[in-house]
């Protein structure tokens, strides 16, 4: 798993993963990540879970966004009755029908106001291209402004979260085909330059361009799920085994 800007609520309804993650419990919330997590399952699992855009998990997480940076809090610190919320996915008759008991405990637990950020969300859908004066001038604030309300709907600051996007979009590249010219991806994904590249890889996934595109990994959970202006429910099944993460 590596950095996206997002923050998800997560139901394992079967074995735990190890690895470099926490171990909260049989539902969490993961904070926005600044390094890439790697995780392992020793055995049979399911793992539903709910990833948001931007913003729009302020409505439901009770803890600012910043405070959940790189850490996994058990869910039952936040919501009440979430053991019989975990008994009622993993007794589901299939999958479709957790799908249907998650969106509905989301719906009773989510507060007025549920939006996402609209700038945060332009951040991401640009791959991190669009510069933060101009962010600020179309949501009709001022950087500083722009900067606090990104602290307090998204945890990460618009720089931070411009890297991020620009990473991630990166890591879809690599692996899509991991064969792509360096010169490629400095102009697809605005890096200054192979340097810049190779820095801001070892800052989030711990490893080199040619690295990520080299190891054997499972690929990234990322890559299932579409960017969406919505909440986006979805069943995260690991994927096959592929050449690139």
């Amino acid at each position: 798993m590596v950095p996206d800007g997002r923050i998800d609520v997560i139901f394992q309804l079967g074995t735990a993963p190890s690895g470099q993650i926490e171990n909260p419990g049989p539902a969490y919330v993961v904070g926005p990540m600044l390094e890439a997590k790697r995780v392992q399952y020793e055995g049979p699992t399911l793992t539903i879970g709910a990833r948001f855009a931007p913003g729009a998990a302020a409505a439901l997480v009770a803890p600012p966004p910043a405070q959940l940076i790189d850490r996994a809090v058990a869910l039952q610190d936040l919501w009440h009755d979430v053991p019989a919320l975990v008994d009622s996915l993993a007794s589901a008759r299939d999958d479709s029908e957790r799908i249907v008991r998650l969106e509905r405990a989301l719906e009773q637990r989510a507060r007025p106001g549920l939006t996402l950020d609209r700038a945060a969300l332009a951040m991401e859908q640009s791959a991190g291209a669009i510069r933060i004066a101009d962010l600020a001038r179309d949501a009709g604030v001022s950087e500083r402004q722009l900067e606090r309300r990104f602290r307090a709907r998204v945890g990460l600051t618009p720089r931070m979260a411009r890297r991020i996007a620009r990473f991630l979009r990166a890591t879809h590249i690599l692996s899509r085909n991991p064969d792509t010219p360096w010169q490629d991806m400095l102009l697809a994904c605005g890096f200054y330059d192979q340097p810049h590249l190779i820095h801001e890889f070892r800052t989030f996934a711990g490893v080199t361009p040619t690295q990520f595109a080299d190891e054997q990994r499972v690929g990234l959970i990322q890559d299932e799920t579409p960017a969406s202006p919505e909440i986006v429910l979805a069943q995260v099944i690991p994927s096959p085994r592929r050449r690139s993460a």
